[in-house]
Formats: structure tokens, C-alpha cells, sequence
């Protein structure tokens, strides 16, 4: 695309009432007399910058009536889309990289064939038969953690299990209390 420029000695029409001038060269903008002066600039404003407000409201979607049902990522549509074939291709070309000294197909291949292992802990779950078990199997844990002999998140499968395990002693108690009850009155 071609422009035409204005001729060098006369200037550029701007689309305001300022008149331009060269002297010594140098472009000279001078304002008409009732052109109010610039607003003064804060510390660290750029020239021109103008005041942005927020360009999204807090607590408001973009999208709000977001996805419809049953639609599925983008990412699923082409697992689904890919044959056997395209898998075997990709998975061969990833042990190819693999071999070749790619680090990351390499530990791609790494974590899918042998996951990172949890050590084994040395902890001891007491037996549970009653609700007096459950409070000691508690305390158990809570000093294991104390000293440092599990982990936060060994502890709290742990204690999933001893609540679990709370339950069932719950249920098997109402389910014999309700036997007796029943035992109690004569069936009619």
C-alpha cells in the first residue's frame, strides 16, 4: 500500500486547531490563545496515558451460562478421535526420543511406567472392637505425628481407616440394639 506524505515545508494536518511551524528545523506547535494547558502529569504517569478503569467486573462471568451440558474438553474429543495406530506412533516415537537423551520423554516415560513410590511406614495400628479402641487409636496417631513418625498425610489415612472402622462398630451396636427391641414385643 502506498502513502502519499505531505510536501516537507508545509505540515500534517492533525485534526486540531494547533499550527505547526519549523524553525531551525525543529517542529514548533504553538495553541490557539483559549487552548487550556495541559494537565499536569503524576509521578510516574507516561505522556498520553490515558485512565483505565477495570476491564472486569469482580464476582461477574464472562461466560455466564458457562459450558452446556454433556460437552466434552477439547483435549477428550481428540484422545477419542486418536486410532490404535496414531497411539502406537506416538508412544514409539516418544521411547525413540527416550533413547535418544530427551530428558523429558524420558521422565514421561519414567512416572507412566513406574509411578514415584510411598515408603512403607513403621506404624502399628492397634485393634478396634470398641468405641474406647477408637479414641486410644486416635491418640496413637496424633503422638505419631508428635514425633515425627508419620507424615501428615499418613496420618490422615490413617485416621480415615479408624473412622471407618467407628462405623461399622456404630452400626453393628444399633443393628443389635434394634434386634433386642424387636425381641421384646411378640409379633402380631
Amino acid at each position: 500500500m502506498v502513502t502519499s506524505r505531505p510536501p516537507t515545508n508545509q505540515p500534517a494536518h492533525t485534526g486540531d486547531d494547533h499550527e505547526t511551524r519549523t524553525e531551525n528545523g525543529h517542529d514548533v506547535t504553538k495553541r490557539p490563545d483559549d487552548a487550556a494547558p495541559p494537565a499536569p502529569r503524576k509521578a510516574g504517569q507516561k505522556a498520553g496515558a490515558k485512565k483505565v478503569g477495570k476491564l472486569f467486573v469482580k464476582g461477574k462471568s464472562g461466560n455466564p451460562a458457562g459450558m452446556r451440558k454433556g460437552t466434552r474438553h477439547r483435549k477428550t474429543l481428540l484422545l477419542a478421535a486418536m486410532s490404535q495406530d496414531d497411539r502406537a506412533d506416538i508412544v514409539a516415537k516418544i521411547i525413540r526420543q527416550a533413547k535418544r537423551g530427551c530428558r523429558v520423554s524420558q521422565k514421561m516415560i519414567q512416572d507412566r511406567i513406574e509411578p514415584v513410590r510411598k515408603a512403607r511406614v513403621k506404624f502399628k495400628l492397634r485393634p478396634i472392637a470398641t468405641v474406647d479402641d477408637v479414641v486410644a487409636a486416635f491418640a496413637d496417631v496424633s503422638a505419631a505425628v508428635a514425633s515425627e513418625v508419620l507424615t501428615l498425610d499418613e496420618a490422615a489415612s490413617a485416621s480415615i481407616i479408624i473412622e471407618k472402622t467407628r462405623d461399622a462398630i456404630r452400626n453393628k451396636d444399633m443393628a443389635d440394639r434394634l434386634a433386642a427391641l424387636e425381641g421384646r414385643f411378640p409379633k402380631s
